[in-house]
């Protein structure tokens, strides 16, 4: 499934009872928008699990 850009930017979206485009409630989320955003264009998830599931820790980042 592809999602463009321009939607997700435009179109709004109802997420436990927060309105907002895919962009303002991944900040309201705490996710960072362009994970959001590749979450739904790149793995097709919904907008509510793209903006409510908690990031990974990824371990390549943790290594000394």
């Amino acid at each position: 499934m592809t999602v463009k850009l321009w939607s997700m930017r435009e179109q709004c979206h109802i997420v436990r009872g927060v309105r907002g485009t895919v962009f303002e409630l991944a900040k309201h989320f705490g996710i960072p928008p362009k994970v959001a955003q590749s979450r739904i264009a790149r793995y097709g998830w919904t907008v509510e699990k793209a903006v409510t599931e908690p990031m990974r820790e990824d371990s390549r980042r943790n290594r000394p």
